[in-house]
C-alpha cells in the first residue's frame, strides 16, 4: 500500500474515491485461528451463503456447544481459562 503523499488535496481525493468504491459493501476477513476453524467447519462464504435458512436438514446432526470463559491475569499479563 502506498503511503500518503505530500499533496493533501490528492490524498483527500484518494480517500474519497475509496469511500465511494466501498460504499455498501461488506469487508470481511478471517485470519489466524479463526481462518483454520472456518476451514475445519467448512462454513459457507458469508457474501454468497444463505444467511436466512441456516437450519440443517439433517436431523441426526448433534451440535455441542461449549462456553469458554477467559479472564485477564494482571500479574501474568495474559488471559487464563
Amino acid at each position: 500500500m502506498q503511503s500518503a503523499t505530500n499533496n493533501q488535496e490528492q490524498d483527500l481525493q484518494v480517500i474519497d474515491d475509496l469511500k465511494q468504491a466501498l460504499a455498501g459493501s461488506r469487508q470481511l476477513s478471517y485470519g489466524g485461528l479463526l481462518k483454520e476453524i472456518r476451514k475445519q467447519l467448512q462454513l459457507e462464504d458469508v457474501e454468497n451463503g444463505d444467511l436466512i435458512n441456516t437450519d440443517s436438514d439433517d436431523q441426526e446432526t448433534d451440535q455441542v456447544v461449549r462456553e469458554i470463559v477467559a479472564k485477564w491475569d494482571y500479574q501474568r499479563k495474559n488471559y487464563f481459562i
